[in-house]
């Protein structure tokens, strides 16, 4: 599962102060329409003509988790070259929240009320099917967006996120990141970009269902794992994180007893160590070797 989104680049200095607090609605009078023609209004002033009124003073525990929403967001990419009034906003408005592992973010006919921000953790975006089963569409890394779908089309979000270890996660208003994109044509190339990065995704992922068996679809997502999350080991390239088998099934619409039949014959063949949600891959090349057939979904 190469990224697709927007990473934090580099490793940045020093830690942010405090704890998150959770998702608050904007204040009143906060809402943003883009840019004003005239270069009179402030960005993010309220456009009813009435003087923006003035917060209460923040307590120590708001300033902190204010600043701390502000660090995260500033590590990512996108938000790095923004002016001081559109970064002000983005302080003003955000809000995070940390979430447990297996604890949902938002689910299907939930309200997409914004984009989201991944500041720590990991966050995995599926679908139910009819008959109840879940598929993992993509994992969300750190700096990356999500439910961004939200921006082209507002209303009830079509499928879940949940937390696949325990997550800080950011919401931007819809009004908000929109009148950035407006704004800022980085952010809009960013965000586009990212449309088409995950819509190869999928559309990849659909020929593989549709013209690969069920032991090359494993073995070309080990390979995706190895790229994205492997670390060289005296054991061979181990992945650094941690799926059960069920999780492998959702994401190649399999069931867990055939990824688990076929994760013993590659143990058995050499070609991977396994241990309690642990992988190594003993040999990638050879292991990507075995898989290059087309022998049908099914197999």
């Amino acid at each position: 599962m190469g990224s697709s989104g927007l990473l934090i680049g580099g490793d940045p200095e020093g830690a942010p102060p405090g704890r998150a607090a959770a998702y608050g609605s904007p204040p009143p009078g906060s809402e943003t329409r883009g840019s004003d023609p005239s270069g009179s209004r402030k960005f993010g002033a309220p456009t009813n003509g009435s003087p923006k009124p003035i917060p209460p003073p923040l307590r120590p525990a708001d300033q902190n988790a204010m600043t701390e929403t502000l660090w995260f967001l500033k590590q990512c990419d996108l938000f790095r070259h923004l002016a001081p009034d559109e970064v002000a906003a983005l302080e003003a408005r955000s809000r995070s929240r940390t979430y447990k592992r297996g604890e949902p973010i938002y689910l299907p006919a939930d309200q997409a009320n914004g984009v989201l921000v991944l500041a720590e953790g990991r966050v995995k975006i599926g679908s139910l099917t009819s008959d109840g089963k879940q598929s993992i569409l993509a994992f969300i890394e750190p700096g990356e967006l999500f439910g961004e779908l939200s921006l082209l089309e507002p209303g009830e979000r079509e499928e879940h996120a949940e937390a696949a270890e325990k997550s800080t996660v950011i919401l931007v208003p819809s009004d908000l990141m929109t009148a950035l994109v407006e704004r800022n044509p980085h952010i809009a190339y960013g965000v586009t970009k990212l449309y088409g990065l995950r819509r190869r995704r999928i559309e990849r992922r659909l020929r593989s269902l549709l013209f690969r068996s069920n032991r090359d679809r494993l073995i070309s997502l080990l390979k995706e794992l190895a790229d994205q999350y492997g670390e060289a080991t005296a054991e061979g390239v181990k992945l650094r994180i941690k799926l059960s088998h069920q999780d492998l099934a959702s994401v190649i619409g399999s069931t867990r007893e055939t990824v688990t039949i076929l994760l013993g014959e590659l143990q058995a063949e050499g070609k991977l160590v396994l241990g309690r949600r642990k992988i190594v891959l003993t040999d990638p090349a050879t292991l990507e070797a075995s898989g290059n057939g087309e022998s049908g979904p099914n197999n």
